[in-house]
């Protein structure tokens, strides 16, 4: 700091200026000065303080005084973070710069001082000129003279991504794309077989199982309310029925290890009903992920009642920090459960590949699947009935309700499905069949989970109150289940999932996409259901936002 600096650097000057008017005082001997060089040697802490001495001379300023005058210049030096765009990429997909492109290969020319940005695992080759690549040159000949040398490089999204900049006037390069790292199966056994390494949209679901396949298989599965609310003792059903499947499978293969996964709101919002479940389950290992130096008074009560219950049970608690990217996530948790979703409709993997392959077209253009819920002369009813397991809704708003919400198709044998099975409750208007709230316990009540099975979850494409109909969009990977679906046991659940938004942008997209290309012309394209441009919507005030409103009593209580 210049202003600390330069009051030392006068400080100095004024002891050096004393030390010689002393020395002529009483000059030493060469033997006095050989003592003290020797006792100096011994002793440095003792001749560090005597040349610290002249720093209290009255000729310094006071500390009072250099106190303002310090904490002002450190207020001016206090750095400021500034956001800013890195461009990663300034390299063009020029014909001249390509010299081979397929899936699995790029061979491409960068010029001096020319970047490129890719992510995914890769293996990469120099044959001309130098690269460098996260602070490595790496040129076409090593230092021990061997050309053609193949390197390998990482780099998942997740992480930070670093360019590759062209260092002589012409660089080629060739990428090749590679396995994915070592899977966990062959760092540790129990998770051969079973795990996933890449993201939740690109497994979205399990096919169904073929003969002679070696694939995973969802034996059982449960669909849960968005809101746990009035749905705590049936979701403990759920794990119930759950822990009892893999105990029937234990007791054949004793060598099957149990993985549970504690989704969030169950330790943040339903702590009562975790501990409840741990007292049953009495898992050897417990594993916390917090960040225990900073951690809250309530996530610290929840940490102590977890100690406590596993000293109960004989369980092993480890608490491990939470690593904290180093950049902010590409994605929000909503939007990455956007992306699972959208990935799981989309999903077109014959049976017979062993890859997971998408269709790009919108769900608009695929053909749905069509469910009478109303018994006709020339058709019988398809379907139980629609179950809501959300907040009362009124009979008469469940068809708006259903219009373009995500259901799941069960299949149950329940008590609660009525003999016949077209015997439910209609809303008044369009004769829709539903299971009707509990007027004691003021919701619908679920179906039971030891009698009901999940077969996939369904996008409502529309209704057809004339007809009786109900549109469906189902995966067609997952369509040769719905033809041994049995009239008398299929129900229709709502509530269990987030609204698709997603879905009713799919055309406009597309189009903005042809209308970019050239084509579309451009404004030709019509905008669907429940879509509408930005510009329109900034005229409209505040949508989506809770408003608060002002309740003014009026009446009798004022008198």
């Amino acid at each position: 700091m210049p202003v600390k600096r330069r009051k030392l650097e006068e400080t100095t000057a004024t002891a050096s200026t004393q030390k010689p008017a002393a020395g002529a005082e009483k000059p030493l001997s060469a033997i006095a000065a050989a003592r003290l060089r020797a006792e100096a040697a011994k002793n440095v802490v003792n001749v560090q303080e005597t040349i610290l001495e002249p720093l209290a001379a009255p000729s310094s300023p006071p500390a009072e005084e250099l106190a303002p005058e310090y904490e002002e210049y450190e207020a001016e030096l206090e750095p400021v973070v500034k956001q800013r765009n890195v461009k990663l990429c300034n390299w063009q997909s020029n014909p001249r710069d390509i010299f081979a492109e397929s899936e699995s290969e790029l061979s491409i020319n960068l010029d001096k001082n020319t970047t490129i940005a890719l992510v995914g695992h890769f293996e990469f080759k120099v044959s001309r000129g130098a690269i460098n690549i996260n602070g490595a040159n790496i040129g076409a000949v090593t230092r021990d003279g061997q050309k053609g040398q193949t390197y390998r490089a990482y780099v998942p999204a997740t992480h930070p991504i670093f360019k590759i900049r062209g260092l002589d006037a012409k660089n080629h390069v060739q990428f090749s794309s590679c396995k994915e790292p070592t899977p966990f199966g062959k760092l540790s056994l129990p998770y051969e077989d079973i795990w996933n390494t890449g993201p939740n949209f690109t497994n979205p679901t399990t096919t169904p199982l073929q003969s002679g396949a070696d694939q995973n298989e969802t034996i059982r599965s449960h669909i849960i309310p968005t809101d746990l609310t009035n749905y705590e003792e049936y979701y403990r059903d759920c794990v119930e029925d759950l822990y009892l499947t893999y105990k029937n499978l234990y007791s054949r293969d004793s060598s099957l290890p149990l993985l549970i996964n504690t989704p969030s709101f169950l330790y943040t919002t339903h702590f009562s009903l975790l501990e409840q479940l741990l007292a049953r389950f009495k898992p050897q290992e417990i594993i916390h992920l917090s960040d225990t130096r900073t951690i809250d008074p309530s996530t610290a009560e929840k940490l102590h009642a977890l100690q406590i219950s596993s000293k109960k049970h004989r369980s092993t608690l480890h608490e491990i920090t939470a690593q904290t990217p180093a950049l902010p996530s590409l994605r929000s948790d909503m939007e990455l459960r956007a992306m699972h979703m959208q990935s799981y409709f989309h999903l077109s993997t014959p049976p017979t590949a062993s890859v997971p392959s998408w269709t790009s077209t919108p769900l608009s253009t695929h053909a749905p699947w069509e469910f009478s819920y109303l018994s006709t002369p020339t058709r019988t009813q398809d379907l139980v009935g629609f179950l809501p397991l959300t907040e009362p809704l009124p009979p008469s708003s469940l068809i708006h309700y259903l219009c373009g919400q995500v259901i799941h198709i069960l299949q149950s044998s329940s008590s609660q499905i009525p003999t016949p099975y077209t015997a439910l409750a209609r809303t008044p208007k369009s004769q829709i069949p539903y299971f009707p709230a509990n007027t004691k316990l003021g919701y619908t009540e679920p179906l039971d989970p030891r009698t009901t099975r999940v077969v996939c979850a369904a996008l409502v494409r529309g209704i057809d109150p004339e007809r009786g109909v109900i549109e469906v969009l189902v995966p067609k990977v997952l369509e040769p289940m719905m033809e041994d679906l049995r009239p008398e046991r299929t129900v229709f659940a709502v509530g269990c999932a987030e609204t698709p938004g997603w879905a009713y942008v799919e055309d406009a997209y597309l189009a903005q996409y042809e209308e970019e290309i050239g084509e579309r012309k451009l404004g030709s394209a019509e905008m669907g259901p429940w879509v509408e441009k930005e510009d329109v919507l900034d005229g409209m005030g505040y949508l989506g936002t809770v408003r608060r409103v002002r309740k003014f009593i009026t009446g009798e209580k004022e008198k």
